[in-house]
């Protein structure tokens, strides 16, 4: 995350790479939920719970290694909600995405699983659009997510 204001070209930066990553991901669904029919509301809503579900849950051993998934269960005893986001940040999240759209976690609910997909995509693109990840420095991570994003639209 950048801490400072400005850039040294005296640009400002987007204002919501000071927030929490739990918030900046919350909000990204309150945007995206906006712009829908309350039948979609709802289907997004169990998207959101899934994912909330998989991050406070999942062995993310696969994604970050078996030191940090150790120190994230530790974590997790004390406050499982966000532990994720908390100690890796949207960083820790884009290691994490693949597991979410792998067969065992997308929905069995057709829509949902449609909605599961497309919106994992389009927050990756609003992670990497806002400057909330650095993309260079994750780069691998970042590309392996986004085909996940691929071939589980293509197995759907």
């Amino acid at each position: 995350m950048i801490d400072a204001d400005e850039h040294d070209d005296g640009h400002h930066t987007d204002p919501t790479q000071q927030l929490a990553p739990l918030v900046v991901v919350e909000r990204f669904f309150a945007i995206e939920a906006a712009r829908v029919t309350p039948r979609t509301v709802r289907t997004y809503s169990a998207v959101v719970a899934r994912l909330d579900a998989y991050l406070d849950t999942v062995d993310a051993t696969e994604w970050i290694g078996s030191h940090y998934a150790a120190l994230l269960q530790a974590e997790r005893q004390f406050a499982p909600r966000g532990a994720l986001l908390r100690l890796f940040g949207l960083e820790g999240l884009v290691f994490c995405l693949p597991g979410f759209l792998s067969p065992e976690w997308l929905s069995p609910v057709a829509s949902e699983r449609r909605s599961q997909i497309a919106l994992t995509g389009r927050l990756l693109d609003h992670l990497r659009r806002r400057g909330l990840v650095d993309v260079h420095e994750i780069a691998c991570a970042f590309y392996e997510a986004r085909q996940a994003v691929f071939d589980a639209r293509d197995a759907a």
